[in-house]
């Protein structure tokens, strides 16, 4: 039986110039062009698992308000508190690198402010490891945070604030927070461990005040990895 004869790769217009040309000037052909192969590429997470470019504070009031859910307190409830301590953390961080500098009060502010906070009925809510002021709906059955000026923090507006920051992503990050959250079957358990969740997880910037206000990565495959086994 006849031996099928081996095809061979055709030359290129390029490789037949160039052996004709050093046939002609007495030189050995050419060596046949090595094929290129494609350049491998690092695989990135795409769609729902993609990073997230935002800012930190943002990214601690969605957290905060996950970690009170699971605390107990409705979702309305979860983003006031939200909004409150990461402006709360926000300014202390702010001290630390200089960029808030606090009058301190005197005994007579102090006392007024209790005062006041006492006839507005005002109560402290243990979350996020924290004790918060708040106050209760009018109905008695919800609170609310209150922000710096002692006044209701609004819900609706701190959705809209995730909502602007997040862009088409919040669910996505939303989501990957959630599911970090539920990994712990006690909350008491998150509430003191939510911090240093956080800490881990949160978007990595310059330290000091050249990061302040910077956006950084916030990984979703990273909190992943996070979840309590």
């Amino acid at each position: 039986m006849a031996r099928e004869a081996e095809t061979k790769p055709q030359d290129s217009k390029d490789d037949m110039f160039l052996k004709r040309r050093a046939k002609k000037l007495g030189m050995a052909e050419p060596a046949p062009k090595e094929e290129q192969k494609p350049e491998l590429k690092e695989q990135k997470p795409t769609g729902s698992d993609a990073g997230i470019w935002i800012n930190r504070a943002p990214t601690l009031t969605l957290w905060v308000s996950i970690v009170a859910q699971r605390q107990g307190l409705s979702r309305e409830a979860g983003l006031t508190f939200g909004k409150t301590i990461a402006g709360i953390l926000a300014h202390s961080k702010g001290r630390s690198i200089g960029i808030y500098e606090d009058r301190e009060k005197t005994d007579e502010e102090i006392h007024e402010k209790k005062e006041k906070e006492d006839a507005m009925g005002v109560e402290r809510v243990d979350v996020f490891g924290m004790k918060i002021k708040a106050l209760k709906e009018q109905d008695g059955e919800d609170v609310r945070a209150l922000d710096s000026d002692d006044q209701p923090v609004d819900p609706g507006k701190v959705q809209t604030y995730l909502k602007r920051a997040f862009g088409t992503r919040l669910e996505d990050a939303e989501r990957a927070l959630t599911v970090l959250a539920e990994s712990y079957s006690d909350p008491d358990e998150l509430a003191k461990e939510a911090y240093n969740l956080y800490s881990e997880f949160r978007p990595q910037i310059q330290t000091g005040q050249s990061g302040w206000g910077q956006k950084g990565l916030l990984d979703l495959q990273h909190i992943k990895q996070l979840h309590k086994k």
